[in-house]
């Protein structure tokens, strides 16, 4: 016969040991905690990479009039070329992470999820009228579609971008083989 600590640790008893304030802490509210972070982590990189593009961007002209004071106007170009590359790989860097995009939607999630909660806590909204057991079974539903429909729009933007590669690389190929026939044909 197992023993009591036995039964608590068989993965299939696990709704009978779970109440709803596990749930809230052990769920809700690690899920609010991680997008606020994502959503935190991603807003300063927004931030720091705009930053970059706009003071640099200012900087060009600063400095080409300094070098022309300084009679350097040969290196007008260099500083020019060098802070310009410095600015498109961090804009390219910014299109490529999407912070912007990642910190609004991490932001909207978390805001999703405290709503939730604040109906279900205050039994307002779609958990009016319903007893305990229903609010709780909403509550756990609510919650767990809103963290799955993010799970599946990154799974769909994943899918999209793999395609959009793909669609390129066979532009390229495509190009290619155009490109030799042109050849073979002089």
């Amino acid at each position: 016969m197992a023993s009591n600590e036995e039964e608590n640790k068989n993965p299939k008893d696990w709704s009978k040991q779970a109440t709803i304030r596990d749930y809230l802490r052990d769920r809700l509210e690690d899920q609010k905690g991680w997008y606020s972070r994502k959503a935190d982590k991603n807003k300063k990189w927004f931030m720091r990479y705009q930053t970059i593009v706009i003071v640099l961007g200012a900087l060009i002209p600063v400095i080409i009039v300094i070098l022309e004071v300084l009679d350097l106007s040969n290196l007008q170009g260099v500083f020019s070329a060098f802070i310009s590359g410095v600015i498109t790989i961090v804009a390219g860097i910014d299109k490529l992470e999407n912070p912007q995009t990642n910190w609004y939607n991490y932001r909207a999630n978390e805001e999703k999820l405290k709503k939730e909660g604040h109906l279900y806590e205050f039994r307002v909204g779609s958990y009016r009228d319903l007893d305990d057991d229903e609010a709780e079974r909403m509550l756990v539903e609510n919650v767990e579609n809103i963290v799955s429909s993010d799970v599946v729009r990154f799974v769909q933007h994943q899918q999209r971008k793999k395609e959009k590669s793909k669609e390129k690389i066979e532009e390229k190929e495509s190009a290619v083989v155009v490109d030799k026939d042109k050849d073979e044909n002089r």
